[in-house]
């Protein structure tokens, strides 16, 4: 007998515990789409994760499903990825333990609710992501209008568009446009009924020119590895238009706004990157732990930075080659999951949202296991798509 069936035997309805633990964690979904957008608090937007989705991950799924669900290839080895870094911060700061539990339970939390997600409200979560998708795209452009206006009436062709609600950095709204670029731009290539497919195209494009405002050269290269990822994935004859009509774009933007592509530079990473690794090379094998202070120092700037900049050096930081390989590891599954199961669009657009943020982590990366922020729309949210599939496709047979 399952938890929610347990509840049962107490007075409580068994249907009706389940219909709301759903509710909630649609509600938790549809505000880690669009709530950065939306809420102007962090700790609001966090508040929001913590009661939607906890709950649902710990009385969604019988004790059978849960077994089934972490026994799926990402999530055993996220497990085993953790049960390393908190090896490493054991040895390293080991008061950081508990805070360190609390952040992996979140990501646990994150697996787990969208797996349960999966096998009872597919539909709905499809749905629910659409809808999260059009609301962030719409409060997006009701800042991106003024914005522009402004932009051409001062002539300052510099500034670089941030968003609305809680997004504070360009290069960290570039997560979530480039993220909505690929989610929207797939669905229309996938999409049979015409007038989806063009609405769907066509948000794509909005969400592209936002991610060309923020001025970030990191999203276009991780739209760049996904266009030429698209077809090694897919058959379908559309994924070729994708790498014209992305080289088509670039020359367009090159055209109207060069100074995106030469202006800065590298912007320092590969100094900053360097200092990383010298670092790393002092304790290369389980890393410097949760909750170490890094610093990293670039001579060229006489400044120090917090993180690489990237956040694979970011996880072999702090976790050594030990957690590294483990991280590696769940990407390497989930992409040969999602090449087995080529014949689902679910699993090829995935595919694609994940190798946009394994990309796109190349140049940005802050510290491990964060809270729900930007940095989980390149890291967590593909990851726990992808287990979903994996956990509804096991159940089904």
């Amino acid at each position: 007998m399952d938890r929610l069936n347990s509840l049962q035997t107490t007075g409580f309805d068994y249907k009706s515990i389940k219909h709301w633990l759903i509710v909630a964690a649609i509600t938790g979904l549809f505000f880690l789409l669009a709530g950065q957008g939306l809420l102007d608090s962090k700790s609001t937007y966090h508040k929001i994760f913590y009661f939607t989705f906890i709950p649902a991950a710990l009385f969604g799924l019988g004790k059978k499903e849960l077994s089934t669900a972490l026994k799926t290839p990402i999530i055993s080895i996220f497990i085993i990825f953790s049960l390393a870094t908190i090896l490493s911060t054991a040895i390293n700061s080991s008061d950081e333990i508990p805070n360190l539990l609390k952040r992996e339970a979140y990501t646990v939390a994150l697996f787990i609710t969208i797996c349960f997600l999966a096998k009872n409200a597919i539909d709905l979560t499809i749905k629910t992501v659409l809808a999260a998708a059009t609301v962030f795209l719409v409060i997006s452009y009701y800042s991106f209008i003024p914005w522009i206006f402004s932009i051409l009436s001062s002539k300052n062709l510099g500034d670089r568009f941030i968003g609305a609600g809680m997004l504070d950095n360009p290069l960290l709204s570039s997560h979530l446009y480039g993220f909505y670029s690929v989610l929207l731009g797939l669905i229309a290539i996938y999409q049979k009924e015409k007038n989806i497919r063009l609405a769907s195209g066509g948000m794509a494009l909005l969400f592209f020119i936002l991610t060309l405002a923020t001025g970030s050269r990191t999203p276009l290269l991780a739209l760049a590895c996904t266009a030429l990822w698209l077809p090694v994935i897919s058959a379908n004859k559309h994924a070729v238009k994708v790498l014209g009509g992305l080289a088509v774009a670039a020359v367009i933007a090159y055209l109207f706004y060069p100074e995106l592509f030469v202006n800065r530079g590298f912007s320092y990473r590969p100094e900053l990157w360097m200092s990383a690794i010298d670092q790393i090379k002092i304790y290369p094998v389980l890393g410097y732990g949760f909750g170490n202070n890094p610093d990293f120092f670039v001579e060229s700037l006489q400044t120090s930075f917090r993180e690489p900049h990237n956040i694979h050096l970011t996880v072999l930081y702090f976790t050594g080659a030990t957690g590294f390989i483990f991280w590696t590891a769940m990407h390497l599954a989930a992409l040969l999951s999602c090449i087995k199961n080529k014949n689902d669009k679910l699993f090829i657009i995935a595919s694609c949202l994940l190798v946009y943020g394994i990309a796109a982590g190349m140049t940005e990366g802050g510290g491990l296991f964060p809270r729900p922020k930007e940095h989980w729309f390149i890291t967590w949210i593909p990851l726990a798509f992808i287990a979903a599939l994996q956990y509804r496709k096991g159940i089904l047979k």
